[in-house]
């Protein structure tokens, strides 16, 4: 068996050691999930997604090896097998190359090549292939040949059928198929047209791909699954197109034979090789490939599929009424307890009522000739068919409480119209006890026509005696037998099937809810599989005083309490039956389905004293005949104690108990790490780290105390306890996390399923709200997803996320519980649009982002204050507060090496009129502003900033004019002199600007606060625009004392 490993790593994107190390673990016959979960020092941490590609890829390597032998030992039978044949068929890599290979001899050919060999010329073009002595002079040999009986006529003629052989054995050259093969991939195209032979207005569904060019190298998996879908259907006729040229051009550089006695002929006949034999031979293998890469896909859809369904998290303790609705037979209703176990059994006729109930509704809402031709249809029924008097239309109506209509009113009528005989006949209702058989009863005729018939939705003008009679058959008795059932058995939530009648029961029981039974809730679980289930040998052993109906109806109660232990008990075969929906191969499809499975059991782990066979079978290491001889075992021995005592099973191994045991857990056994996911090799490294922690294995089992646990194992240092406890760090954190999982369920953190009471109105949604909805259809456009409302939304496949995708099943499955968001709604056409995506994402998507900027220099404005300083000012504050005239200011100091100010002890009161601002001359970075103290006195000058100035750092507050610290003599004299303050720690953040004045000083760098100088700058210039001079050229100190 050959094995590309280097090729097999760069598919991975896992290192080439890694790989040899899992395929030799998998052939000493460990188990995936054993070397994924407990192995992981010993394979470098492959994930059990790499482990689950290395191990089919060895498998296929077997089938394929074994696949070899057989085609060898068939060409040599045909005494056809070359040594150039057999090196290529052994050295094939997969099943596409080798079937290829094989392709000329499965069935006859008609090549010139087989015609050379009915004449008799196979020995020669042997010898000149070989170069042997005895074909040196060719020319010599060719007139022996000569036959006109069988077609060689000359020597030319001879000549021409050795080289039709050496154009054969040409094409079988490995290498040199490898190079055709590498130069077709890199000019392949895939081609889709219409077919030819595809009626009008049919196959609109592929619409899209009737004109489709896309390389090979580029086409996506889901695309390609669709082209293979349709041409499988035919719908699609695909092609694919290269340039033949330059693949001809690459093969004849590089010819593989380059020293010959004959090589002029065997060059002559490369031609040949390449158009006849090696390039229909490439393009075969081409498109083999792509159907197995499009198979592989929808295998890997599946399973994805299967695992989002399984995965919900547990709802035990809860008393379940499961209804398996049904119109026919009616619909079974099963009691569970909160372990599963069945309480009652019946069968009710409850999809009569129902619908004769919303037949009365659509006639309350339609018009008045419809309520006529009503009224008129409901005399006649009333006087053709028995009704009974009027005390028994009274006792009738007494079972069934009043409905609600969609607008919210009661509606007596439908109830009055659905009475009629009810008391003249007991309910229709048929109790079964566990033992599967009904109560004995004495039933009428009319009974026994009201279990086996059903009643139409609508009653037609021209049949109004049996619809009387249909009416009539289906009693609001069942509801109350219902109710009587609910309350009990203290039911606490009503399971319901999603099946083709799910919505009907719904109503019903939503209803029932909201009239009846407030403190019940109910729920809608997916059916996948359950009448498999139900009807298979499996469910017969399980249940086997039910029939296939009330069986059905058990199974739907416990899945929602369990669904992945009911999802085991379907057989492999009928459930990838069920999920193959792009109609692939058997075989692929019952192998995606069943590494799912085991993927799923032995992450989720079983209890061994109370697993069933159908968990069992999947654990590693396990079979189903081993699963049942356990079982058998636990039986007749009594519960596990200790996972040791597996070993006393017949037929568990040392290596099969070590491949099994990590996954079967003992909850109350005497050894507390067996309810954990340790492996019993680690059970030594456990119980030493929990000694150096301060625990004792009992710790795993006491809530409180294993809440302590994982707090310090969070906090722990690995590198550290790995040197104190001798051991790789790896293997450390792989207890340390099986140790910190101890008590948990790993589906806790999955959604739990849906609990409703009530049906959410419409004019309650709100676009852009959150909701948790449940998957109940697919199609081709979008996903159907109940949230509760009054109608069921859509979301489009263009609202399914980001990633591509051609059918919608490939991102969601029915029974899945997703998280959507409300996009639109209409109440007018009752129309609900979803979204898997959050509103905020999409838009954030369309979002140009912007170039970043670069910083502007620094702009500082300083603005002498009333007591004769100068403080710098940030433009960009001002635009905050407009200034006021007569609000109180307080003067900051500015200190030459902190950037913040702190506010003077007493405020400096400003009448109207004593300050003017002056605008700055210059409107550049850096200028520096002098305000004038009072309209009297000549104004403060404005200086440009100096070269030394605008060199500096920006964080440098600049230098002030020593002119600028002394007061005017007009100005407002200050009450006292305030005290000079020692030097302020710099902030980060500006103080709040004055109103009268700007304070602080920060760089301008921000487009804002550019927009705010300049702003702040007109004002100036608008309040005085006369008051502008230059100030003094030598700037000095802002804390020197005047």
């Amino acid at each position: 068996m050959r094995v590309n490993i280097r090729r097999l790593a760069g598919n991975l994107g896992v290192r080439p050691i890694q790989v040899r190390a899992a395929l030799r673990l998998l052939q000493a016959g460990h188990t995936v999930p054993y070397l994924a979960y407990y192995a992981r020092s010993r394979t470098g941490g492959l994930s059990e997604m790499a482990l689950r590609h290395i191990a089919r890829y060895l498998e296929e390597q077997k089938r394929l090896a074994e696949r070899k032998q057989s085609v060898l030992k068939h060409i040599e039978g045909q005494d056809c097998l070359t040594e150039e044949l057999r090196e290529s068929i052994l050295l094939a890599e997969d099943a596409p190359q080798l079937e290829e290979l094989f392709f000329p001899f499965k069935q006859p050919q008609e090549t010139p090549a087989d015609q050379a060999h009915a004449q008799g010329l196979s020995k020669l073009a042997e010898a000149v292939w070989t170069n042997d002595p005895v074909a040196e002079h060719l020319p010599d040999l060719l007139p022996t040949f000569v036959n006109p009986d069988i077609g060689l006529n000359t020597p030319e003629d001879v000549l021409e059928g050795v080289r039709h052989l050496l154009a054969e054995r040409l094409a079988q050259l490995w290498r040199w198929r490898r190079v055709g093969r590498r130069a077709l991939r890199e000019t392949a195209v895939l081609v889709a047209r219409r077919h030819p032979q595809l009626p009008e207005r049919e196959g609109q569904e592929f619409r899209d791909f009737f004109q489709f060019r896309e390389p090979i190298r580029r086409i996506r998996p889901y695309l390609l699954l669709t082209l293979v879908r349709g041409e499988r259907e035919h719908v699609l006729q695909l092609d694919i197109e290269f340039d033949q040229e330059k693949v001809r051009q690459t093969l004849l550089e590089h010819f593989p034979i380059r020293e010959h006695r004959h090589l002029e002929l065997i060059r002559s006949a490369a031609d040949e090789a390449i158009e006849l034999y090696l390039i229909p031979a490439l393009v075969g293998e081409l498109r083999r490939k792509l159907h197995q890469r499009a198979e592989d896909y929808a295998a890997e859809v599946i399973g994805e599929s299967l695992r989002r369904l399984a995965l919900v998290r547990l709802m035990p303790g809860y008393r379940v009424l499961a209804i398996d609705p049904a119109l026919r037979p009616g619909c079974r209703v099963a009691v569970l307890d909160e372990s599963g176990t069945v309480l009652e059994c019946r069968l009710l006729h409850l999809l009569g009522w129902s619908r004769s109930e919303r037949t009365q509704r659509e006639q309350s809402k339609a018009t008045p000739v419809e309520a006529r031709q009503a009224q008129a249809h409901h005399a006649v029924s009333s006087a053709n068919g028995d009704s009974g008097s009027a005390d028994a239309q009274t006792a009738g109506n007494a079972n069934v409480s009043p409905s609600r209509g969609s607008d919210g009113t009661h509606s007596s009528a439908a109830s009055a119209a659905n009475s009629g005989g009810a008391s003249e006949r007991p309910a229709t209702g048929q109790e079964v006890n566990q033992e599967g058989h009904a109560p004995p009863t004495s039933a009428s005729p009319s009974q026994a026509d009201s279990q086996s018939a059903t009643q139409p939705v609508e009653i037609p003008a021209a049949h109004v005696s049996e619809a009387s009679t249909d009416t009539a058959r289906t009693l609001p008795g069942d509801v109350e037998q219902l109710c009587e059932l609910v309350r009990r058995h203290e039911v606490q939530v009503i399971v319901i099937g999603n099946n083709n009648h799910c919505r009907e029961v719904e109503r019903l029981v939503r209803d029932l809810i909201a009239e009846r039974l407030p403190d019940v809730q109910y729920s809608i679980v997916t059916d996948l599989g359950a009448a498999q289930y139900a009807g298979g040998m499996l469910g017969r052993e399980e249940l086997p005083n039910l029939d296939a109906g009330l069986r059905l109806a058990v199974s739907l109660g416990r899945r929602f309490q369990d669904l992945l232990a009911e999802l085991v008990k379907v057989d492999v075969v009928s459930l990838a039956g069920l999920l193959n929906f792009f109609d692939i191969s058997v075989r692929r499809a019952q192998e995606a389905v069943r590494h799912a499975l085991e993927s799923l059991v032995n992450w989720v782990g079983v209890d061994l004293n109370q697993a069933s066979v159908s968990q069992l079978r999947y654990v590693a290491g396990l079979n189903e005949h081993l699963a049942r001889v356990l079982v058998d075992y636990r039986r007749t021995a009594g519960p596990f104690r200790r996972r040791e005592q597996l070993l006393q099973v017949p037929g568990i191994t040392p290596a099969i108990y070590r491949q099994s045991a990590a996954f079967l857990r003992i909850a109350d056994g005497d050894e507390p790490l067996d309810s954990t996911w340790l492996h019993p090799d680690q059970y030594d490294l456990a119980r030493r780290l929990l000694q150096a922690l301060g625990f004792s294995p009992d710790a795993v089992r006491e809530p409180f105390r294993r809440r302590e646990l994982r707090r310090i194992l969070s906090q722990a240092d690995v590198n550290r306890l790995a040197e104190e406890l001798d051991c790789s760090a790896l293997a450390l954190r792989e207890v340390m996390n099986h140790l910190a999982a101890a008590g948990r369920d790993p589906r806790w953190l999955f959604p739990e399923p849906i609990l409703r009471t009530r049906t959410r109105p419409l004019s309650e949604l709100r676009v852009g709200e959150q909701y948790t909805g449940l998957v109940v259809k697919l199609l081709d456009f979008g996903a159907f997803v109940d949230i509760g409302a009054e109608e069921t939304g859509l979301v489009h496949r263009s609202r399914m996320g980001r990633s591509k995708f051609h059918s919608p099943r490939e991102v969601l499955t029915v029974g899945e519980v997703v998280t959507v968001w409300v996009v639109q709604v209409d109440a007018a056409q009752k129309r609900i649009a979803l979204s898997l995506v959050p509103p905020m994402a999409g838009r954030r998507r369309s979002v140009r982002r912007r170039r970043a900027v670069k910083p502007s220099p620094p702009v500082t404005m300083a603005v002498q204050s009333p007591a004769g300083r100068t403080v710098s000012t940030t433009p960009a504050a001002e635009a905050t507060t407009t200034p006021s005239p007569t609000a109180p200011v307080r003067p900051s100091e500015s200190v030459e090496s902190a950037p913040a100010v702190e506010p003077a002890p007493a405020p400096l009161p400003i009448h109207p009129g004593e300050l003017t601002p002056a605008a700055p001359a210059v409107a550049a970075p850096g200028l520096v502003v002098a305000s004038v103290a009072s309209s009297e006195t000549s104004p403060s000058t404005v200086a440009a900033p100096l070269a030394s100035e605008r060199a500096a750092p920006a964080a440098t507050p600049p230098a002030v004019t020593a002119e600028t610290q002394t007061l005017t003599d007009s100005g407002p004299k200050p009450p006292r002199k305030p005290k000079p303050k020692p030097p302020l720690r710099a902030v980060h953040e500006p103080p709040a600007p004055s109103p009268g004045i700007l304070s602080g000083k920060r760089e301008l760098r921000t487009f804002a606060e550019l927009k705010a100088f300049f702003e702040a700058r007109q004002r100036l210039r608008a309040s005085s625009p006369s008051a502008t001079e230059q100030a003094p050229a030598n700037p000095t100190p802002h804390n020197a004392e005047s």
